[in-house]
């Protein structure tokens, strides 16, 4: 009986990322089509910068405790997602987007699956659409991605390890954290260059 009520939940929340996702998904599409555009035709030497500047504001502000008075509405898809697009065309990094509006949405687990889907998804899209424009050209980035394939998936082996591990607050303050470095480093890369 246990174990049918544990799958019957496994079932409720597969089915509630599924929606959660199903409403990003168009929109961090349409954002990534609109970042590839902005990204092959205008140099934009201030938007990492800008970019670092906001991730860093939403990390420490997070990282604070500070928590919206209610969860995002699925309306707020729209946004996030083609911010999130648009971040991850431009810049190779949108997912800190999706994982504000996930985790306002979902449990740990739930999350960290979503997340991972749309970051996978997110970069599938990318490949494919400067693979179209014909950024992707040359074999020598071929080969180092080839490369780097087994790193990526130790990587993430030894990430759902560590995860699991961890309690929701936990997992959220590791997010945070990481996001505060990558935006600090955005900021700091834009400085020096």
């Amino acid at each position: 009986m246990l174990g049918g009520t544990s799958q019957s939940g496994a079932r409720r929340t597969r089915r509630r990322s599924y929606r959660v996702a199903a409403g990003l998904v168009p929109c961090l599409l349409i954002g990534s089509l609109i970042g590839a555009a902005l990204l092959l035709r205008i140099r934009a030497d201030v938007l990492p910068a800008v970019l670092g500047v906001f991730v860093t504001a939403y990390a420490i502000w997070s990282l604070l405790g500070k928590r919206p008075a209610t969860r995002l509405s699925s309306s707020a898809a729209v946004p996030f997602g083609l911010v999130g697009g648009i971040c991850s065309a431009m810049f190779g990094s949108g997912g800190f987007l999706y994982a504000i509006y996930l985790s306002s949405r979902l449990d740990k687990d739930a999350m960290r699956v979503t997340q991972s889907t749309l970051i996978g998804l997110s970069t599938l899209t990318r490949l494919v659409l400067f693979l179209l424009a014909g950024v992707y050209a040359g074999a020598e980035l071929l080969k180092l991605a080839v490369a780097l394939a087994p790193a990526m998936i130790v990587g993430l082996w030894a990430g759902r390890q560590i995860t699991l591990r961890m309690s929701r607050e936990q997992f959220l303050r590791v997010v945070n954290v990481i996001v505060l470095l990558s935006g600090s480093a955005l900021v700091i890369r834009t400085w020096l260059a």
